[in-house]
Formats: C-alpha cells, structure tokens, sequence
C-alpha cells in the first residue's frame, strides 16, 4: 500500500484498482478500459450528430456560414458540417501532441479544451436570465423564479461565480506536474486555444439576421 501511496497520479491508472482482482486485474482492467473507449466514441457521435444538426439550422437562417448548411441528398444529414468539424478536430488533436510534453497530456488538453468552451457557453445564460428579468418582466413563461430583483441578482451572482471558478480550474496547472514549467506552457496553449475559439464565435455574430 505504501508504494502505492508512492506514485504520482498520472502514474496510477486502473492498474491499482486491478491489483485488488489479483490475477483476474489484467483482465478487469482491460474491461473497463474498452468501456471506457466505447463511451467516449459513442458519446462523440452522438454529440456531434447534434452540434452539426444546430450548425445547419444556424446557416439556415444566416448566423454561420452557408456551406455549414448543406445536407446530403440521400441522408439529409449535415455533411459539410462533420467533415469540417472533421478538419477542426483533426488539427487540434495534431497541434497539442506537437505542443504536449507528453503524450498522454494529449488527451486531457483536448478535455480541458471542451470543457472550458462548454462552461463559457453556460457563463453566458445567468446574466441573460437578469436582463430578461429586466427588460421583458411581464412576458408569460414556462417558469418563473420567484422572488423580487434581490433574489434574481443573488442567483445570477452566485452561478456566475461558480460556473467561472469552474472555467479557471482547467488553466490551473497540475500540482504534481514534474515539469511546471511545460505545465505553464501547456496551460498558455490552453488560453490561446480559448481566445481563438471565442473570436471565432464573435467573428459570427455579425452574419445574424434580425428577423
């Protein structure tokens, strides 16, 4: 126990859960690493089937470029959509393992990655929420949060704050990192990668058409 307690946490995978199985470990851990693959993949696929789905609706009406919008004529699927998010993964996925110390920091720079894009969308949705309260108070909703405007600041004020604290935590470098210095770079790799994503979501909002 005490050589386990020894290792750094990237260097303790399923192998120390597997130990526990004695002679059946290598098997348990290789179970659920062929689980865990298989979630990831069918996750993906899912999730992208969805994303190019609202990419196409979006160029559809104007807020992103046309050729996101084409559909395939036998499968009416979203073709151009998924070959250039294809090309986008593609790069990245060439870029970090280029730029990575390591290489299975490949992975969790990509994870960092969508997260941190994942959260910045949601950081959005509370203040939306407190101008909605503000501009429109008395227009019908499904739900309405009740409480005065007290109340409606508190919530947004304190969802905000986690939802950003969350986002800072994946730029935060790892406290066992055995290289901080390649930690820094990585967390300055992850930054730059933000900002250009969010430039390129701001570079689309002018294509929107106010109906």
């Amino acid at each position: 126990m005490a050589s386990v307690e020894k290792l750094a946490w990237p260097d303790v995978p399923l192998e120390v859960l597997g130990r526990q199985w004695g002679s059946a470990g290598d098997a348990f851990v290789l179970l659920l690493g062929v689980g865990f693959l298989y979630c990831c993949v069918a996750n993906i696929v899912t999730w992208s089937l969805g994303v190019n789905r609202m990419a196409a609706a979006a160029a559809s009406e104007g807020a992103a470029p046309a050729i996101l919008g084409r559909l395939h004529p036998r499968y009416d699927t979203p073709w151009a959509a998924f070959v250039i998010m294809g090309l986008i993964s593609t790069a990245l996925l060439l870029g970090n393992a280029a730029l990575s110390s390591r290489a299975d920091n490949v992975f969790w720079m990509l994870f960092k990655l969508s997260g941190v894009c994942f959260l910045i969308s949601y950081l959005l949705i509370f203040p939306a929420f407190l101008i909605l309260r503000r501009r429109a108070p008395d227009r019908p909703r499904p739900y309405r949060m009740p409480g005065g405007p007290a109340v409606a600041w508190a919530a947004t004020i304190v969802c905000t704050a986690c939802v950003a604290g969350a986002i800072l935590l994946f730029f935060r470098p790892p406290p066992t990192a055995e290289n901080p210095a390649a930690a820094l770079k990585e967390t300055w790799l992850l930054l730059a990668e933000t900002l250009l994503t969010l430039a390129v979501g701001v570079a689309f909002l002018p294509r929107v058409r106010r109906r």
